[in-house]
């Protein structure tokens, strides 16, 4: 929500896409941001509406910060449209990664993926 608040609006006009509008946090969206809701707390359901949607709006910078989303968009990254996409990780991955349901595949996903970020 800082960075929705503080990114200056002459140079850039940021939108919000979440899993769902109803979350804890939608009070503190600023006014003049445009949200878009994919309706659906699973991240491994919402991608091809995910994709419609950034592919629609074009983006010039995709900024992502749950890790759950991150690798998919990483992957999917040939069909942004050349969006720069930046990742943030809000926990330490080496330390999540037992706990992931397939830590193998995350543990592909960050050798392979992370570094084109």
């Amino acid at each position: 929500m800082n960075l929705l608040g503080l990114t200056d609006r002459l140079r850039f006009s940021p939108v919000l896409i979440v899993l769902d509008a109803d979350g804890p946090l939608a009070a503190h969206i600023p006014g003049d941001v445009p949200v878009h809701s994919l309706n659906q707390p699973r991240v491994r359901k919402v991608m091809p509406k995910l994709v419609a949607i950034l592919r629609r709006l074009r983006p010039a910078v995709i900024f992502s910060t749950f890790t759950h989303l991150n690798l998919p968009l990483l992957a999917a990254r040939p069909l942004l449209g050349g969006a720069r996409l930046v990742v943030r990780e809000a926990n330490l991955p080496s330390a999540n990664l037992p706990r992931m349901p397939w830590p193998w595949a995350f543990r592909q996903g960050y050798g392979r993926l992370y570094g084109s970020a």
